[in-house]
């Protein structure tokens, strides 16, 4: 539906009687957060670009 009309992808999870009845604003949220995602990223970098003369 987004891709065809556009809008907040987000806002019409939450407006969905199906999702919204089985998950809360905030896990929504929690699940649109890009730290979810991303709260490892430092560790991944210092992995992949590790100095081996360390």
């Amino acid at each position: 539906k987004v891709w065809d009309e556009g809008g907040d992808f987000q806002a019409l999870v939450k407006e969905d009687a199906d999702i919204s009845a089985r998950l809360s604003s905030e896990e929504i949220a929690h699940v649109f957060s890009l730290d979810t995602y991303l709260r490892n990223v430092d560790v991944v970098f210092a992995r992949v670009f590790k100095d081996d003369n360390e």
